[in-house]
């Protein structure tokens, strides 16, 4: 049986906190169906809101039919292939998903030796210094167990370290 919010003001943290706290790989896709505000919502694993619906059989269908896709728990891009440069690092779309996810924070894209000439001495000079001291002084493998290049390797490559 669907669990059902305690009071339309039942929030919404704590309402998939208490939907979630049973989820298993047997949860019935029906749970993805919930009531607010006079509405039926399907909500993922994550508790964000996918669709919204005016009766509780269409809610119902729906997530009887895209129960995978509401089980699978999404990543960031710079955590996923879309979000790495081939090259070593994190290309824009992984940067900028890590400063969604990290309010603060503020990522810059790899300084070459090259451009670091340029600055002689400034910031982008001082940066690359620092990363490749901080970065060739960790511990782990320059390539994995087929030969191929780590990505430690890789984004030491890419600020020529």
């Amino acid at each position: 049986m669907p669990l059902e919010p305690k009071s339309e003001l039942d929030t919404t943290e704590s309402f998939v906190n208490r939907v979630f706290t049973r989820l298993d790989e047997k949860m019935n896709p029906r749970d993805h169906a919930v009531k607010r505000n006079g509405k039926f919502v399907v909500v993922d694993t994550n508790g964000k809101v996918v669709k919204t619906f005016d009766d509780k059989k269409s809610a119902e269908k729906y997530s009887l039919g895209n129960h995978d896709d509401l089980m699978s728990v999404d990543e960031s891009a710079w955590q996923r292939k879309e979000g790495k440069n081939k090259e070593g690092g994190l290309n824009e779309k992984g940067r900028k998903a890590y400063e969604r996810e990290n309010p603060g924070s503020d990522l810059k894209a790899p300084v070459s030796a090259e451009q670091a000439k340029k600055s002689k001495g400034g910031k982008s000079a001082k940066r690359r210094k620092s990363f490749c001291a901080r970065m060739g002084g960790m511990p782990g493998p320059m390539k994995d167990e087929k030969g191929r290049p780590t990505r430690k390797a890789l984004s030491l490559r890419k600020w020529d370290c």
